[in-house]
């Protein structure tokens, strides 16, 4: 009995598979010229057309900013934020037209089959004309793009997202990347190149005048661009490593989908979580209001709060920077000359103070009122993890820490620090970057705000800081190397920086005094574990 009913329900298995298998045989395949014909598919073509010229004319101006792309391709370098919006305008120009050129492509690689290949017929032949013509426009102009800028996770992090971006472009470098070698596209493209082209273009030239290309376009398109087309597919020299790259993003998006929420618990807990039973700084109050004296807009802080947890996870001895800007009264006096002032009023601004009002009005707002902070004046600029952002603070707040060191930019002038801050505090209120990556711009820590504060280009005089990568790949600046380029200059390039006072922490005694150029140096030799 149990043989029987196997072997009947066997046979209904059978019986059920062969009656859908005849439904599909029965059923006519669906058009897909019928779904693409007509007016569709003509102005499928005439956005082709256009955008195909778009994305010329924006190579045009991608190869016009080569030493741009360069830079912005390049681990130790930073833009200035006229920089970044300059790469930001050119990028989304070019990504406009390529993404209208992918839809296109995509829309016919779906819905398209090959009309000479097996359950093809009666397809139309100028639509899988413009589906194979879209992706070799994706090949031809995306190719040329990565010549001009070189791929690299510096570039895919500043074109990817941050200030200024719009939302369309957020992660719009990382899809250009997997659009252009997507492998199935490229498959089907080399299969037209090799077995069908011929004979779907001689199908193509027999078509009646009512053709949707009367001029044939498309023809001539492929007459001048077969050659480039069939090269690039061979995948040789710079092709090979920019599909490398791509071919690495989703497991790329997939380690950071979760990495960025882990490094944040950890450090935020690292940040609250201390080793000493010692609650109150080494450096008082009176120290801190003595040092300010000394201090001028623009100056760079360092700063160690010793017994911390976080002191593990960060290379050498110093844990913090941040930006000295002064209080809003001793900013406009120091940036009230004549150089900054003639600088600005070419900006259409009466001096700095306006343009950061209207720049950064929150931010400046917050800078002017005192009572917040009760009483006492917002002095410094500095990235807080466990605040999550960027934050204006008072020096008291800032410096309430155990050793603390400011130093001076050596060739910045005047009229480059104002530059710089206005640049610094247009980043107010920036989240906190968990994932310490230096090249992002939508989120910062520390070291990140002064470097990009300090991007020199053009006529604006900045500062080099040494970026250096981490154990897990991105790159970041840590406090210490900034202290490293007084200590341990670079030879044959001119100083950066100067050292302007030190408080040194006594930890055995409970207090703090103020060091010399050797005793700072000493710090930069300095191994501790908190």
């Amino acid at each position: 009995m149990e043989d029987l009913s196997l072997r009947c329900g066997r046979f209904i298995g059978v019986a059920v598979f062969v009656l859908c298998a005849a439904d599909g045989l029965a059923s006519p395949r669906p058009d897909a010229r019928s779904r693409l014909e007509g007016a569709r598919l003509e102005s499928d073509l005439d956005e082709l057309r256009r955008v195909e010229a778009e994305l010329r004319r924006a190579l045009v101006e991608v190869s016009s900013a080569r030493a741009l792309f360069a830079k912005a391709s390049d681990h130790v370098q930073f833009l200035t934020r006229d920089e970044q919006a300059e790469l930001l305008r050119r990028w989304q120009r070019y990504y406009v037209a390529f993404t209208a050129v992918d839809r296109v492509a995509r829309t016919y690689f779906q819905e398209v089959p090959s009309p000479i290949a097996p359950g093809g017929e009666g397809v139309g032949f100028e639509a899988y004309l413009l589906g194979n013509l879209a992706r070799a426009i994706k090949l031809i102009h995306g190719t040329a793009f990565a010549e001009i800028a070189p791929d690299s996770s510096a570039l895919a992090a500043r074109l990817n997202g941050g200030i200024g971006h719009p939302a369309p472009l957020r992660g719009s470098y990382d899809r250009f990347r997997v659009g252009l070698v997507d492998k199935l596209e490229l498959g089907r493209l080399l299969r037209f190149c090799r077995y069908e082209a011929r004979r779907v273009f001689l199908h193509y030239a027999d078509l009646a005048d009512g053709s949707i290309d009367p001029e044939r376009w498309m023809l001539r398109f492929w007459q001048r661009n077969r050659a480039a087309v069939e090269l690039l597919l061979q995948l040789d020299g710079e092709g090979r490593d920019l599909i490398a790259a791509a071919l690495a993003v989703p497991a790329l998006e997939r380690y950071g989908s979760f990495r960025g929420p882990v490094v944040k618990e950890v450090a935020q807990f690292l940040g609250r979580t201390r080793v000493e039973t010692r609650t109150r700084p080494l450096i008082r109050l009176s120290q801190v209001r003595t040092m300010l004296a000394q201090l001028e807009p623009g100056d760079l802080i360092l700063e160690k709060k010793t017994g911390y947890l976080c002191n593990l996870a960060i290379r050498g001895f110093w844990g913090h920077s941040a930006i000295y800007i002064g209080s809003y009264e001793e900013a406009q006096a120091y940036f009230d000359t004549e150089e900054v002032k003639a600088y600005f009023r070419e900006l259409g601004f009466d001096g700095f103070m306006e343009f950061v009002e209207q720049r950064s009005p929150e931010a400046i707002a917050l800078w002017r009122d005192d009572d917040h902070l009760g009483g006492a004046p917002v002095r410094v600029l500095e990235g807080d993890g466990l605040a999550r952002s960027i934050v204006l603070r008072s020096a008291e707040q800032s410096l309430a820490s155990d050793y603390v060191a400011a130093l001076r930019p050596l060739q910045p002038g005047r009229l480059d620090k104002a530059r710089a801050i206005a640049d610094a505090l247009s980043y107010w209120n920036t989240p906190y970057d968990f994932g310490f990556d230096v090249h992002s711009d939508d989120a910062l820590v520390c070291t990140e705000l002064i470097a990009k504060a300090y991007a020199g280009g053009g006529d604006k005089r900045g500062l080099r800081l040494p970026v250096e990568r981490t154990l897990d790949g991105p790159y970041m600046i840590y406090p210490s190397a900034i202290a490293e380029l007084i200590t341990e200059p670079v030879e044959g390039e001119a100083r950066q920086l100067e050292l302007v006072y030190f408080l040194r922490g006594i930890e055995g005694e409970g207090r703090a005094e103020v060091g010399g150029a050797d005793e700072f140096a000493a710090t930069t030799a300095r191994i501790t574990l908190f």
